[in-house]
């Protein structure tokens, strides 16, 4: 793949906000987890058209890398936020920020699930990870109804789509699948 440049945002590690910048960032080579952060943070306080921006920045990295979701922190910015492909749909994105999953019942089945961050000679490397059949995930939305708003919302997933959701969460607590699954 040729390299592909995306300019627009940068994160500011003093103010610890998304900036916009005149220079290109490399958001394309994702090896892995960006080590340099101990934490993510809330997106509290963050320009609501930086998060938009950002949104759409991850969007296109994983229709591009043909990703079913991607976590800020995996592209070097140390938020809790994260994209995610709605089920059964090849390019509609769901984005959330600041949130939690939780489960009604303790039913888990091993899945097995591949990471944009892990990658060996350009290819993705599996694991099998225990994950919840049914979740609910608890956080904000990033909508678009009337201008650009956080809305709180409440998501039930299962299969496919709640292993997407868990993946992504747990990256926002710098959990990745080598950490929690086996090759």
């Amino acid at each position: 793949m040729a390299e592909q440049k995306v300019s627009g945002i940068v994160w500011n590690a003093e103010t610890k906000k998304l900036e916009s910048s005149n220079q290109f960032n490399q958001v394309w080579q994702i090896n892995k987890i960006n080590e340099t952060f101990q934490e993510t943070h809330s997106v509290e306080g963050q320009s609501l058209i930086m998060l938009y921006k950002l949104s759409l920045i991850m969007q296109n990295i994983c229709l591009v890398l043909r990703g079913a979701g991607l976590s800020a922190i995996q592209i070097g910015i140390p938020l809790k936020f994260f994209v995610a492909l709605k089920p059964g749909s090849s390019s509609e994105f769901i984005s959330f920020a600041d949130s939690f999953y939780t489960t009604e019942d303790e039913e888990t089945y091993t899945s097995t699930e591949g990471c944009l961050s892990i990658v060996n000679d350009n290819k993705l490397v599996f694991f099998d990870v225990p994950r919840y059949k049914n979740i609910e995930v608890v956080g904000k939305s990033l909508c678009l109804d009337q201008g650009i708003q956080l809305s709180p919302e409440s998501l039930k997933a299962e299969g496919f789509f709640a292993s997407v959701l868990q993946h992504e969460i747990d990256h926002q607590k710098m959990i990745d699948i080598s950490k929690i699954g086996t090759l």
